[in-house]
Order: structure tokens, then sequence, then C-alpha cells
């Protein structure tokens, strides 16, 4: 099965071709494009561009919110029953924001039952906006998204199934470094349990290595303290950093003291097939490609959908309508069929009649 996953932000546009099934996945295409100061009518033309060549309509598609857009809050929920947890949820869910109900979106990642009879969920909340632009471009440009997925969540299930996270009784973290921002997560038998989005990317990493070098140790401490003073799980084992790219054998060596437990740098292109083709776009970019991978891999597995109530309804409202229209042509076919029999029928008869009066 052919994936496209598509994460639209403020300042650039990612995506990513993806096959999977049959052993390792494939990575079919990737593309950046900076979109800063782009109008939103023109980001439908730009994602077409960026698919030239490609019959991205037969894929299935997939919107992708990165950590830097998103809310996110650990906390315990008094039910074990999936629909009374929803429901818990979307009446606090306006606690952990400034923001109305209705313009936000949420969603929740279920952590486990911890007491008798309390889950721990991680709570995801953002901008209704924000999401219904970018579903509005990919729809404009003939793809139509059918999940929209929280990125440090794909990133935790591509990692899960490449190392087989599962299996392993403590927790493990994922540090990924791209363009703009970084992504601080820990993940627990293949769910992630917590995320942090850190501010401090390559661009600044490179225009003042030293300042922002110290930053994003400091921004790593902050994390862990986050982590742990929230009481969420036992202390990571190990943090992986999941690209080569990025300078982060040099954030490896500074953040390995802070951090207490084995790092090691793993990209996340060591667990899928790239052709050359692809190799070259990755080469040509100083960024990750993790988000818009990692949702394409992780597309089944994902329990956060971020698609607006408003675009299902309107999508099960003409899903409905095509099949009144299916049904509607099935019966005028089915009467044109009666009422052609029923006329041959006569003219048969009448044939037979007309015989019998001349013999």
């Amino acid at each position: 099965m052919d994936y496209i996953s598509v994460a639209l932000s403020q300042d650039e546009l990612k995506l990513a071709c993806v096959r999977v099934g049959g052993g390792q996945p494939e990575v079919l295409h990737l593309s950046r494009r900076d979109v800063r100061g782009l109008p939103d009518e023109e980001m439908p033309k730009v994602l077409q561009g960026a698919l030239a060549g490609f019959n991205y309509r037969k894929m299935r598609a997939v919107g992708v919110v990165p950590a830097v857009a998103v809310t996110t809050k650990n906390i315990e929920i008094p039910s074990r029953d999936p629909q009374e947890i929803k429901s818990i949820i979307n009446l606090q869910a306006g606690r952990h924001t400034p923001y109305s109900r209705e313009e936000i979106l949420i969603g929740y990642i279920n952590i486990g039952v911890y007491q008798v009879n309390y889950t721990k969920v991680l709570l995801v909340i953002v901008n209704r906006q924000l999401v219904k632009r970018q579903v509005r471009a990919m729809e404009l440009a003939g793809i139509k998204p059918e999940k929209v997925i929280f990125a440090p969540e794909g990133m935790g299930c591509f990692y899960a199934k490449g190392l087989n996270l599962k299996k392993r009784e403590l927790p493990v973290g994922l540090i990924d470094i791209a363009s703009g921002f970084s992504t601080f997560c820990v993940v627990l038998h293949g769910v992630v349990i917590a995320c942090r989005s850190i501010p401090i990317g390559v661009t600044l990493l490179e225009q003042e290595p030293i300042e922002y070098q110290k930053r994003f140790l400091e921004e790593i401490k902050r994390s862990l303290e986050s982590y742990q003073s929230e009481d969420i799980d036992k202390y990571p084992e190990a943090f992986f950093f999941t690209s080569q790219k990025g300078k982060s054998a040099v954030l490896q060596n500074l953040c390995a003291p802070e951090l207490r437990s084995e790092t090691k740098i793993l990209s996340y292109l060591d667990y899928v097939r790239v052709p050359a083709s692809v190799q070259k776009s990755i080469q040509e970019e100083e960024d990750s490609f993790l988000d818009v991978v990692g949702a394409a891999v992780s597309f089944s597995e994902a329990q956060v959908d971020l698609v607006p109530e408003e675009t299902k309804l309107q999508r099960s409202i003409q899903a409905q309508g095509h099949e009144v229209l299916k049904l509607g042509a099935l019966t005028v076919t089915i009467l044109v069929m009666v009422c052609g029999l029923f006329f041959l029928e006569i003219y048969f008869k009448n044939n037979y009649l007309h015989r019998l009066s001349t013999s």
C-alpha cells in the first residue's frame, strides 16, 4: 500500500510518499518547500508541484501536525471504559488551554491502566483553524487525508517497529532535530507517553553554534525535569538521536552527561529502503523527514486523529449521497430492464397471435 503524508506549517511544507507492506517500508519520494509568506490560495499548487510525476490521487493520504503546533498534557482519567474516557476528556480539555472548546481539536493516546480504575493518557490539543487550513490545502490539491496524525506519535510507532520497543520494560527517549525546531519524546511499549517541542533546530545551530548548543542543552534539561516532575513513568534507559544530520553527533556528546543514560545516533533512514533518487533529496536538505515518514509507516497504529468533526460529517454526507445515487442508478437500470422485458413479452404475444390469425 502506498501512502502520502503531508506536514504544513507557516514556514514549510514537507511530504513523503512511502510504500508499506511486504517487509521494510520503502521511501518513494521526499520533498520540502519553503512557504513563508505564501498565501493559502497558493498552497494546493505548491503541493501539486512537489508531487509532479506521481499518481498521488491513488495513494492513501495522511496529514501531520508537528509537536511545535500542539499542547500536550499527561492526565489521569478515573475510568477504564473507552467511551467514558472520551467523554471525560471532552469535558476537561478546555482546562489545559486558553482557547475555547470551539477553537480546538483534541485527541489522546491511551498510555495504560496505572491504578485499579484509573487510565493515564497523553492529551493532545491543537488549534482547529491550523488543521482545517492543512486539510483544505490537501483537498484542493486532490488529496483527501483519511487521518491527521500527531507527529511524535508517528515517530514513536516508527521506532517501536524498527527497534521492537514493545518488548522493552523501560521507556526510551527520542530526540529528532529538524530545520526549525526539535522534538523530545519518550516511548514505552511502542506508545508515546511524553512529548515536548524544543524551539531550536538546524538553522539556529548553524547560525550561532556555541550559543544555541548551550540553549539546546538547557531545553533538554527542562524536558527531563518536566517528564520526571509529572511522574509519568520510569526514567528512560536510553536516548536515541534520530538522524546523522543536523549536528547530531555534536549534540549527542554535549547532552550525554545530562541525559544520564545510554545515548546513540540511530537514523530513521536505517529502518527504511531509500532509492538513489530519494537519497539526493535527503542530501540537499538539512532537515529531518522523520515526521512525515513516521506518519505514513504508522498510519494504522496511530490513536490520535485530528481530522475536524465537521470534515468527517461532510464526508459522511457525501458518501451517503453517492450511495443514494448508486441506488438510484441501479433502480433505474432495473426499471428499464423490467420495462424492456414487458414490451418484449407484448411483442412476442402480438406476433404469435398475428401468425395464428393468418394461418
